[in-house]
C-alpha cells in the first residue's frame, strides 16, 4: 500500500502550516491529535464499560517494531505519516471485523477491543500484522514497517482493566527481540 500523495512528507513550510492548523482547529478530547483516531483516555473508558458487561472480549495491543529507527533514518515527518497511514489501515480492518478502535495509546502503540466474535481476535490481529507488513512507501523504498501484537481475553486473562492491560503490555514489551518481531503473541506463547 503506497502512502497517499496528501500524506507524504512535505517541505518544512507546508509542515509548519499543518502544525499551525492543528493548534488553531479545535480537536475532540477523545481523539488523538496526530492520527484522528480515538485516544488512550477513551480506550480506558471503553475498556471499563466493556468489563462492566461481564461478557467475554479480547484486548489487542499493537506496537510498531523498531519505530525509532524509522524516525532516525527517514525523519519525524515520515514517522508521523507512517502513524497516520497505520491508523487509516487499522480503522478499515476494525470496520471489517466490527472491532472497537483503533485507539492510539501514544507513541507507536495502538489498541483494540474485540467485543463480538472473540474467537476471531487472533484472525483480526493476524490481518493487521499482514496489512502492515505489506505497506510500501514509494518515496522511501528502504522503509519497511512491521508490528508485533499481543492478545489477552477476559475473563481468562483477567477481569479488571489493570490486569488485562498489564498482560498485553508485558507480552509486547517484555522481550522485544528478533523472535518477537512481526508476530501475534498470546499468553499461550509466553
Amino acid at each position: 500500500m503506497d502512502l497517499p500523495p496528501t500524506d507524504r512528507p512535505q517541505n518544512p513550510f507546508i509542515a509548519g502550516i499543518r502544525g499551525l492548523r492543528r493548534l488553531l482547529v479545535p480537536t475532540r478530547p477523545d481523539r488523538d491529535g496526530l492520527t484522528g483516531v480515538l485516544n488512550r483516555k477513551r480506550f480506558f473508558i471503553d475498556l471499563q464499560s466493556t468489563l462492566q458487561t461481564r461478557k467475554p472480549f479480547a484486548l489487542v495491543l499493537a506496537d510498531v517494531d523498531e519505530f525509532r529507527k524509522v524516525n532516525d533514518a527517514f525523519g519525524h515527518e515520515l514517522g508521523n505519516s507512517v502513524l497516520r497511514t497505520l491508523a487509516t489501515a487499522f480503522a478499515r480492518r476494525c470496520a471489517e471485523f466490527a472491532v472497537r478502535g483503533p485507539y492510539r495509546d501514544g507513541g507507536e502503540s495502538f489498541s483494540f477491543l474485540v467485543v463480538r466474535n472473540v474467537e476471531r481476535a487472533h484472525e483480526f490481529a493476524e490481518a493487521l500484522r499482514a496489512d502492515v507488513e505489506q505497506l510500501r512507501f514509494s518515496d522511501y523504498p528502504g522503509c519497511r514497517i512491521t508490528i508485533r501484537l499481543a492478545i489477552a481475553t477476559s475473563p481468562v486473562d483477567g477481569i479488571d482493566a489493570g490486569k488485562l492491560w498489564d498482560k498485553v503490555h508485558h507480552l509486547v514489551y517484555s522481550r522485544p527481540d528478533e523472535r518477537r518481531r512481526n508476530q501475534v503473541i498470546t499468553p499461550a506463547h509466553e
